[in-house]
C-alpha cells in the first residue's frame, strides 16, 4: 500500500491488522513501514489490565446481590439496580 493510499484509507490497515494481516507502506516504490497486528494473547493483555485496575473485592458480592434482587423481582426488574 503507498503512502498515500495509507493517509487516504487507514481503516483499511486497522480492518488488515484486525484480521492478522501485515500492511507494509511504501513510498516512491520503497517500503517505509509495516503495520503488523498485536499478536498480544488475550489472557496477557486481561492480566495487564487487572494489575492496573484491581478489582474491588465486593465486586462479586455485589453481582450476586444484583442477580437475587433480580430473581426475585423477574417482572418489576427492567434495568440494573443502582446504588
Amino acid at each position: 500500500m503507498t503512502d498515500i493510499e495509507a493517509a487516504n484509507d487507514f481503516a483499511t490497515i486497522l480492518k488488515a491488522a484486525e484480521h492478522g494481516e501485515s500492511v507494509i507502506v511504501t513510498k516512491d516504490g520503497r517500503p517505509i513501514g509495516t503495520f503488523v497486528p498485536d499478536r498480544t494473547p488475550i489472557g496477557v493483555r486481561i492480566q495487564e489490565v487487572f494489575r492496573k485496575y484491581p478489582v474491588d473485592p465486593d465486586f462479586a458480592d455485589d453481582i450476586e446481590a444484583a442477580m437475587r434482587e433480580m430473581r426475585a423481582q423477574p417482572d418489576r426488574m427492567t434495568e440494573w439496580p443502582s446504588d
